[in-house]
């Protein structure tokens, strides 16, 4: 049977574009059937004047020319900001709601990310915004997770069910993660790929009996990060955990085609 795994693009394809621009989920959903491609993770995160931004970093330095924290910059100051690329230079930084507006027929896992800003307000503002989107298809490809637990006790207090919730998960945080994963009967989970052994074999006993409920999403809920080449995923058929893999995040799929060899 041929290897096929579904795949969920990081901050869009961000393998050959700049990550968490338009133009890298363009390309995601340009090749989403060619490479069985589930969906795409992006990360948001607030500005001082309360909008929503894609961009992964909490300074700007990385992927920009510029210096400071995302949380001390209005959304007129960094609009003008383009991300950094050797081949895509001019991209600029994107609201969600720019996204939500194009047609990207796929799944939509957004990361709320933690910056400094106050977690309710984060949250409060980013449900406001999901609930104007005007199809319904569109609230049933979003799903919603964070590493964050004061971000996630958040979630937990103020989203409803139409968006399905999720938890980043370390070695570092696992077990607290747990708890809440299974206090809450959350239907994600998105585990670092390397996790011990043992977690892995904890999540795949605690999987079935925390998530599935008559009106349970029918999708798989775990999805490990960030996955590089096929060696990786071999590791999880050896460890016996392959089956509860819904997909595995990867920056694009490109991986799946790399010989074993070097």
């Amino acid at each position: 049977m041929a290897f096929n795994p579904k795949l969920i693009l990081h901050r869009g394809y961000s393998a050959l574009y700049p990550e968490n621009t338009l133009l890298a989920f363009e390309k995601a959903n340009e090749i989403k059937k060619q490479h069985n491609v589930l969906g795409v993770e992006l990360d948001v995160q607030m500005t001082r004047d309360g909008k929503l931004i894609l961009f992964h970093d909490t300074d700007l330095e990385r992927l920009t020319d510029t210096k400071g924290k995302v949380k001390d910059y209005t959304y007129e100051e960094l609009k003008h900001l383009t991300i950094k690329h050797q081949f895509f230079p001019n991209q600029p930084i994107p609201l969600l709601k720019d996204l939500l507006k194009q047609r990207i027929e796929l799944n939509l896992f957004i990361e709320l990310k933690p910056n400094g800003i106050e977690e309710e307000k984060l949250v409060k503002e980013i449900y406001a915004e999901l609930l104007q989107l005007k199809r319904p298809s569109h609230k049933k490809n979003i799903h919603l997770h964070t590493g964050c637990t004061e971000i996630m006790k958040a979630m937990l207090k103020f989203i409803k069910k139409e968006f399905p919730l999720g938890l980043t998960t370390n070695n570092d945080n696992f077990e607290s993660a747990l708890s809440l994963y299974l206090r809450h009967r959350l239907k994600h989970w998105f585990p670092q790929k390397d996790l011990q052994e043992k977690h892995w074999k904890t999540i795949k006993e605690n999987l079935h009996s925390s998530t599935q409920s008559p009106d349970a999403k029918k999708i798989p809920a775990v999805y490990p990060w960030t996955i590089s080449n096929k060696k990786e995923i071999d590791k999880f058929k050896t460890m016996g955990v392959s089956e509860v893999i819904g997909a595995f995040i990867a920056d694009g799929p490109f991986y799946l085609d790399q010989s074993d060899c070097g």
